[in-house]
């Protein structure tokens, strides 16, 4: 044993006497008290950190974050000084920003022809400073569906939108006007068109009759009635 002790102790003797031995040491020994336990990178609390030596400092909010942080590095441990990153709003696309978290409702259109804004409607979120969906417009008015009132026929249109035809076997005109979803009138004067009607019978004739009889014509007013020979007749409906 004794021997083994000898032998160890000549080997560092060499060892640490030998010019390349004692270079490396000294440099070990300068690397660690010019940056003595220095501090890795990492990301604290949505601080991003670089490496650093014992002393410095560092500190980023990361991405989506908004704000400043600044951590101290001591001993390989970081010390926080200042953390105040918190998730970042969105910017929305009509304007205004939402907080992180929020949602809002947005739409494809502002005024789809024919159907509700609740089909042309998408909820957006927000969440770390990006916003989720697609939909770009943050209003809309409801259209109105094809349809008809009292002998009218109007056509599928926008909001504020105006159309109207009277319907067959009515004559004048007609328009209603959408109005985020409900039809109002504009005008309507269409009226059932009358016409000269062969007939059975002896009915009492009415002034303002043709001065032959009628081939089917339109004829006014409702009701009247024409004899011609004595056994024509013909009414107005």
């Amino acid at each position: 044993m004794s021997a083994l002790r000898s032998l160890v102790g000549v080997f560092l003797v060499a060892l640490l006497t030998s010019p390349s031995a004692l270079a490396q040491v000294s440099a070990m020994g300068s690397s660690f008290f010019k940056n003595p336990a220095s501090c890795n990178s990492t990301t604290i609390s949505n601080c991003s950190l670089s490496q650093s030596r014992s002393g410095a400092t560092s500190g980023t909010c990361v991405s989506g974050y908004t704000g400043a942080c600044s951590y101290s590095c001591f001993r390989k441990t970081w010390m926080a000084s200042d953390n105040s990153c918190s998730p970042a709003s969105c910017n929305l696309p009509w304007g205004g920003t939402l907080a992180h978290g929020g949602s809002v409702t947005a739409y494809s259109s502002t005024a789809p022809v024919g159907a509700a804004c609740s089909t042309v409607s998408q909820t957006r979120t927000c969440n770390t400073g990006t916003l989720s969906g697609t939909y770009a417009n943050g209003s809309c008015s409801s259209g109105c569906a094809a349809g008809a009132t009292s002998n009218c026929n109007y056509s599928a249109s926008a909001h504020n939108g105006a159309s109207g035809t009277c319907a067959s076997g009515y004559s004048g005109s007609c328009s209603y006007r959408c109005n985020n979803g409900t039809r109002s009138v504009v005008s309507n004067s269409c009226a059932r068109q009358l016409r000269w009607t062969q007939i059975s019978g002896r009915p009492s004739s009415a002034p303002g009759c043709p001065s032959a009889a009628p081939s089917g014509g339109t004829c006014y007013p409702e009701g009247a009635i024409c004899v011609y020979f004595s056994n024509f007749y013909y009414r107005c409906q």
